[in-house]
């Protein structure tokens, strides 16, 4: 009976041990997570702010950074014309498909305005640019395969800027 019991005691000791060392491993693991996820953050501010002057700044940093004009430079699959015949009329109500640049190719200096879906969808392929953190979702083949943010944003056209 004396055995047993040490028996049964080694066992929920082996079984405590094998818990604290799952926790400790566990709380590491996400410690390392956070941290890089918000690294990540802070690096993508800094990026933002370096690049207030430069004339091929587009997208959320060029937003957030000049203030009261609040243009994105959003590049778009179809004009913005209901008189088309293929039946693809343009709504103001669409999803958001944001792309941010990868590590390469910011290191190779490949960021620039994108200019148009089919300059995006290359740089989609090619590997430059990916899916924002935001994105989720199954690939939009028509939105050079990103994944959408699932904000919904109604942008009616007030303007249509000449084709750069």
């Amino acid at each position: 009976m004396f055995r047993q019991l040490l028996t049964l005691r080694a066992l929920l000791a082996l079984i405590a041990i094998l818990i604290v060392s799952g926790t400790i491993w566990y709380s590491t693991y996400l410690a390392k997570k956070i941290e890089k996820d918000e690294r990540d953050k802070v690096e993508q501010w800094i990026e933002a702010g370096r690049f207030i002057n430069n004339p091929e700044r587009q997208g959320l940093n060029s937003t957030i950074l000049d203030g009261p004009s609040f243009d994105p430079i959003n590049v778009f699959p179809l004009d913005p014309d209901n008189n088309k015949l293929e039946n693809n009329n343009y709504s103001p109500m669409w999803d958001a498909h944001i792309y941010v640049w990868t590590d390469a190719a910011i290191q190779a200096g490949k960021r620039r305005r994108v200019k148009s879906i089919a300059d995006l969808t290359s740089l989609f392929k090619d590997g430059s640019v990916k899916n924002a953190p935001p994105n989720k979702g199954d690939a939009n083949p028509f939105i050079a395969g990103l994944m959408p943010t699932g904000a919904i944003i109604n942008c009616p056209v007030i303007a249509q800027p000449k084709k750069l």
